[in-house]
């Protein structure tokens, strides 16, 4: 009876003490993630984006579908497109060179992609998945507020440039080329922010 009534003590305990622990860990998480949120500043949010853990990551993206979700509402197409995508992803998505990363790279990406440009403008579709924040868009005008902004061959909103006139504005899109400073070692540009900055230039 003795030992029944420890088991029983040990085990709310240590249920408790768990239950502790993961409150702790996930408003650490959700601190991380609301700093990188709020930070205007493009070079030090790529930074603080570098050093989030892959379930961080994914949460960002999930939170970003679910906001452009709500955005179109009103057009069920766009939305089950954005369901679609949201549906791909998993947490290991976000581990850098894993399996999960490069299937989703080289197999599910092209197959939606084909589905999407036939719905959503290339704008559109940078917006959704190239970055996480639509009003974060760096343009390239005489110098560039990060040293190292796009991933070499990717064509974006990340490299433009405008063409002002009356009455309209022309937006050049550019490619994104290669920059003697980068390294290209650190992830967090490109597609869902999986590939290299390993660009500093824009061509057009």
């Amino acid at each position: 009876m003795k030992n029944l009534l420890l088991i029983t003590i040990l085990t709310v305990l240590f249920t408790s003490c768990n239950k502790d622990y993961n409150i702790l860990s996930n408003d650490s998480n959700n601190l991380r993630i609301e700093k990188y949120n709020f930070t205007k500043n493009i070079e030090a949010k790529k930074l603080i984006y570098s050093e989030l853990k892959s379930d961080e990551k994914y949460k960002i993206w999930i939170n970003h579908f679910d906001e452009k979700i709500t955005y179109y509402k009103n057009n069920s197409k766009k939305t089950k497109l954005i369901v679609k995508l949201k549906s791909l992803l998993v947490k290991n998505i976000f581990i850098n060179n894993s399996k999960e990363s490069r299937i989703f790279k080289s197999y599910s990406w092209p197959i939606w992609l084909n589905e999407a440009k036939n719905l959503l403008s290339d704008k559109e579709i940078y917006e959704l998945a190239y970055e996480t924040n639509s009003t974060e868009i760096i343009d390239v005008i005489d110098n560039q507020p990060v040293d190292c902004f796009c991933h070499v061959g990717n064509q974006g909103y990340s490299c433009k440039t405008y063409t002002v006139g009356f009455p309209t504005v022309v937006v050049n899109i550019g490619i994104c080329v290669a920059g003697a400073s980068c390294n290209g070692k650190s992830n967090g540009c490109g597609l869902l922010f999986l590939e290299s900055c390993n660009g500093a230039n824009c061509s057009f």
